[in-house]
């Protein structure tokens, strides 16, 4: 399940940085398949935390994907995220931030 969840995670975030240049599945794409996939375990990691919200943001807006989005942001500044994760999520979730 993990290593699942950080492959839609990467693939997302090489559709977010490809941008109108991604061939093939775009960001919604890959959004959308985020949420046909199996949730993640609770309690839910700061990247799966990261995941959900932007997938919920791109599928259904900013008033669904915000509250989502501020809370992987707090994740991502806490304690419960390895160095291994800030290191290769870092780019994503101050992305996040900025959105939000």
């Amino acid at each position: 399940m993990r290593l699942a969840r950080e492959t839609y995670l990467e693939a997302l975030s090489a559709a977010l940085f490809a941008g109108r240049l991604a061939l093939g599945g775009g960001v919604r794409e890959v959004a959308e398949a985020t949420r046909a996939a199996p949730p993640s375990p609770q309690p839910a990691r700061p990247p799966d935390l990261l995941l959900d919200g932007l997938a919920v943001l791109i599928t259904e807006g900013y008033p669904a994907g915000a509250p989502l989005l501020q809370r992987a942001v707090r994740a991502f500044r806490g304690e419960d995220v390895s160095m291994g994760e800030r290191v290769r999520w870092l780019w994503v979730a101050c992305h996040a931030a900025i959105v939000v």
